[in-house]
């Protein structure tokens, strides 16, 4: 085998040593500050569930255990709220939405199927979908992604 060595030198006990003790005094005599990371408050991170009392795939994910997880608080740092309403047609009515959450109502279709999930910060959607395989592929690995410390 040809070639040259391309390892680098590894420095002494003695240097490293010299090295440690040069930081020790420096930060000692207050040539270096040496502080903490600021911790960020948690970000409050809203669930908004909209289903309905007559949609089998809503009632199928109201009794699953990951809507029982969510409701259960093993999630630190996320408020769960729900939107439901008896009969799917009247799921968009006034009366089914408070008044704080009826922004997030609008930006809504028609056309957009429930159970329908809203991921939401500092009053900013950052991720909405329908049905079961956008619960599985973004709704819930964006909250596990949110709300891990």
């Amino acid at each position: 085998m040809t070639g040259s060595s391309t390892d680098a030198p590894v420095p002494s006990r003695a240097l490293q040593r010299a090295a440690l003790l040069a930081l020790a005094g420096a930060v000692l005599f207050g040539f270096v500050t040496i502080t903490p990371r600021p911790s960020t408050p948690p970000q409050q991170v809203m669930l908004l569930y909209v289903g309905a009392d007559d949609c089998a795939p809503c009632r199928a994910w109201r009794s699953s255990r990951d809507a029982a997880s969510i409701g259960s608080g093993a999630f630190t740092g996320l408020t769960y709220r729900e939107v439901r309403s008896a009969h799917l047609a009247e799921i968009l009515s006034d009366d089914n939405w408070s008044e704080d959450l009826r922004p997030y109502r609008d930006r809504l279709k028609r056309s957009d199927g429930v159970p329908l999930w809203l991921v939401i910060a500092e009053r900013q959607v950052l991720a909405q979908g329908f049905g079961d395989t956008a619960w599985r592929t973004r709704i819930m690995p964006l909250l596990r992604t949110l709300l891990t410390p």
